[in-house]
């Protein structure tokens, strides 16, 4: 027996010991990253820099630390121990910065940015032991004994490389990758870098690309810079990529000022490079993903959906070959935490400390994202937004290669969003992809270009249009007409920039090949029930949605379902489609089985869908308290609680689609129903929800461009 043991042992010896012996680097067959992935290790503070409006995921990021909630002692001064990972930092850190913001739950929308970073250099200390039992004073208009969040990131010196795995480089190869500068601004003169990307075979490194960058001037990182490198003379080569960075022009030096402070602690860095080859047939055959979110999207401003005016003809020629989904409900009516729950599966109750208000409230780290599912699924990750409540700084950019902000500050910008969008599918149409597109062109403020005003309502003479670009609640019926027209020609708009993006993918021989997901994360309302806008209500206008899923293939299985489902649901559904072996949370399901076949519709068991909103007057400068409004709906009743009033709603669906008439008084068994159903969802939830880790409680602060964008939007 022990002669058969022993056997046993050397001949699995003897397996390993040839697979090591005849081990190949790996061919590239579609594509070739060189950002190692994995869960929960290379997230957001791991592996992605924002540069501009552009978060990418890069080479060796500096250190950055989770942003952690501390107390600032009597003193005025912070523990460095408390704060920062010094094991985590390479031995090439030369210093460190320390940024203290205020805490979600103090900070105001029009709250300014936190003092300058304070920059304390490793060579202070012999030890790094020693340097994290030293205490620094933080910035005096920080109070003393108040909490606070602080954030740590490195400072390293120049030259750095970073040497990839081997890896044979087929034919017709091509090198993608960006640089840029990441940090903070001390400097007081622009900064020189030369980027350098080079072959190593063996002992000998052949130099493939050299350029020298430098930073606008002082405070400014300037923007990345984007190279594809030709490595036609590499194929068939087995080498290994040495990606390096080093002064130019001078040395990073200190300040004469202040001899503690170097001239400047930015980083360059390497976005993340991907080896691809260009070939004329595409070798994978899996489908590829388009998600399209159009912001504030009534469902009934559709043609598809039953609308009067022809706002949508190329929505509603798409949907006449997709599953049209003509009741979906999405969890709440603004747009992050709807959008967090497409994104995780997570009902908006299950998003975050409860104790964060909803605004402060980013996607988690440790949550799977669709963008994550699809990039460990093998696909080339990339998103295309106009920021403001979905900037890739709230978490929304984790899983993807390239997360885009958008360009300008202008709100509604489908065209430029859209156009970049199709630039890179261009680029990357031969590889698996996954790309998230999102604009708010449908959202206030509506200021469509003048043929798309004028499409609807030619003969207008009231207001300038510019005054109803944000609605007032006290107006005339003709002054509402023109704001709902002009709503009108935005969605004309949008429609029209859509369909020349679906063109252009008809013309690349795409629609064949690619799930597209056309949905909005919330309604619009006018007046209906006294205001205008969303995020103030609960009532259908904010939350029936548009939800249309065109499956691959050439002649793809369409219909209308009728049977009331979530947005949240979505999630699930992409995810099972991508084959990724992921849980979806209890209340998130699949909407799969309504799509494949009749005969399984019961597998898809969602009878009721909840709606959660707080309501936060301060968002929008008003001081009042906010509150809690909650709802019930089934495909025959709405039931509404405000936690807060203590008030409660009840409509027929069935007969006061509107909800115009509150019944709630005369069918108190109903309601006993609905509040029971409530509690219990609400009890499941909390289960469900984890406790956030003082550690893993984050924000992503305001930045000036942010402030701008959402004030343009109506939020401050």
């Amino acid at each position: 027996m022990r002669w058969i043991a022993f056997a046993q042992r050397w001949r699995w010896s003897a397996v390993l010991l040839v697979c090591i012996g005849c081990y190949r680097p790996p061919a590239v067959k579609s594509f070739h990253r060189f950002v190692e992935y994995s869960v929960p290790a290379n997230r957001w503070y791991e592996t992605k820099v924002q540069i501009r409006q552009e978060t990418r995921n890069v080479l060796f990021a500096p250190y950055r630390s989770q942003p952690k909630e501390i107390e600032i002692a009597a003193d005025g001064t912070i523990a460095l121990g408390e704060v920062v990972e010094f094991d985590k930092l390479s031995s090439d850190a030369s210093g460190i910065t320390i940024k203290v913001q205020p805490l979600p739950s103090e900070q105001q929308l029009t709250a300014e940015d936190a003092a300058t970073p304070i920059y304390i250099p490793l060579s202070l200390a012999r030890d790094r032991g020693e340097l994290a039992a030293s205490r620094v004073k933080v910035s005096p208009e920080v109070e003393p004994l108040s909490k606070v969040q602080v954030s740590v990131r490195a400072v390293h010196t120049l030259p750095r490389e970073y040497v990839t795995r081997t890896v044979r480089v087929p034919a017709g190869a091509l090198l993608d990758l960006g640089m840029g500068f990441e940090g903070e601004p001390f400097a007081t003169q622009p900064v020189a870098v030369r980027f350098s990307v080079q072959a190593e075979q063996g002992q000998e490194r052949t130099i493939l690309f050299s350029q020298t960058l430098q930073t606008q001037s002082e405070g400014d990182c300037g923007r990345w810079t984007d190279e594809s490198i030709d490595l036609s003379e590499l194929a068939g080569s087995t080498v290994r990529f040495v990606f390096s960075t080093d002064s130019a022009g001078h040395k990073q030096e200190a300040s004469s000022a202040n001899p503690a402070v170097p001239l400047h602690t930015w980083s360059p860095v390497w976005s993340s490079p991907i080896l691809y080859r260009e070939e004329p047939d595409r070798t994978d055959t899996r489908p590829n993903f388009i998600l399209i979110s159009l912001d504030t999207l009534r469902a009934d401003h559709l043609g598809c959906y039953g609308y009067h005016r022809q706002t949508s003809s190329n929505i509603d020629s798409f949907a006449r070959g997709a599953f049209l989904f003509e009741n979906c409900i999405a969890p709440t009516s603004w747009t992050l935490p709807s959008h967090t729950s497409v994104f995780t599966g997570l009902h908006p109750a299950a998003q975050g400390p409860r104790d964060v208000l909803p605004a402060f409230r980013p996607v988690e780290q440790r949550e799977t994202t669709l963008g994550e599912a699809a990039r460990q699924s093998g696909y080339l990750t990339a998103a295309y937004t106009e920021g403001g409540w979905v900037r890739g700084a709230l978490g929304f950019a984790q899983g993807f290669e390239l997360y885009s902000d958008g360009k300008s500050d202008i709100t509604g910008d489908a065209q430029n969003t859209f156009h970049h969008a199709l630039t890179w599918v261009r680029k990357f149409r031969r590889q698996p992809f996954f790309l998230f597109i999102h604009t708010y062109q449908t959202h206030q403020p509506y200021r469509p270009p003048a043929r798309f005003a004028a499409m609807f309502d030619s003969d207008y003479s009231g207001p300038p249009d510019e005054d109803v670009a944000y609605p007032k609640v006290n107006c005339s019926e003709p002054y509402r007409e023109r704001i709902e027209t002009l709503y009108d020609g935005e969605i004309a708009f949008t429609d029209d920039v859509l369909g020349k993006f679906l063109d252009e993918l008809h013309e690349m021989n795409l629609l064949e090949n690619t799930v597209i997901i056309i949905f909005s994360d919330h309604g619009e309302e006018f007046l209906e029930h006294a205001d205008f806008s969303h995020g103030n209500t609960l009532y259908d206008e904010v939350l029936r949605v548009p939800l249309i899923i065109r499956l691959a293939g050439g002649n793809p299985p369409a219909g209308r379902v009728t049977r009331q489902v979530s947005l949240t649901d979505l999630y699930a559904t992409v995810v099972e489609m991508l084959q990724f072996e992921r849980n979806a949370p209890a209340t998130c399901l699949s909407l799969l089985p309504l799509i494949q076949s009749s005969k399984i519709e019961k597998s898809y068991d969602k009878n009721t869908i909840i709606g959660e909103l707080y309501v936060d007057p301060q968002a929008r400068g008003r001081n009042e308290p906010g509150w809690w409004i909650h709802s019930v709906r089934t495909e025959d009743w709405k039931y509404i609680f405000s936690a807060e009033k203590r008030t409660e709603e009840l409509y027929d669906l069935r007969n006061d689609p509107a909800e115009k008439n509150n019944i709630a008084a005369q069918n108190q068994a109903e309601v006993e129903r609905y509040r029971q159903s409530l509690e219990l969802f609400l009890r499941t939830v909390a289960a469900e929800r984890r406790p956030s880790p003082a550690a893993e409680r984050r924000i992503a602060p305001l930045t000036e461009h942010d402030r701008r964008q959402l004030k343009a939007l109506g939020y401050m």
